[in-house]
């Protein structure tokens, strides 16, 4: 009865605009903390040549994306 009641409170209207929110935080956090990271990083060098910061920030975050959807999917299909 506990757990039922736990799922029909996630399936509220003011639970779901709360995840919405925190996960409209969650990607500005992630994404402010990847355009940082040329700043607080050393310089790459690659082929004699300093990276730009859109690449070593466009890089962060399609490793978080590409890291975030393997980890769905292992969750999604069972492991």
């Amino acid at each position: 009865a506990a757990w039922n009641g736990w799922l029909e409170a996630l399936r509220s209207p003011v639970s779901l605009i709360f995840h919405l929110i925190f996960l409209v935080a969650i990607l500005y956090h992630a994404y402010t903390w990847f355009k940082i990271m040329p700043i607080t990083m050393p310089p790459i060098i690659v082929g004699g040549k300093k990276l730009g910061p859109g690449v070593i920030t466009g890089s962060g975050l399609l490793a978080a994306g590409v890291a975030s959807l393997a980890l769905l999917g292992l969750v999604w299909l069972g492991g």
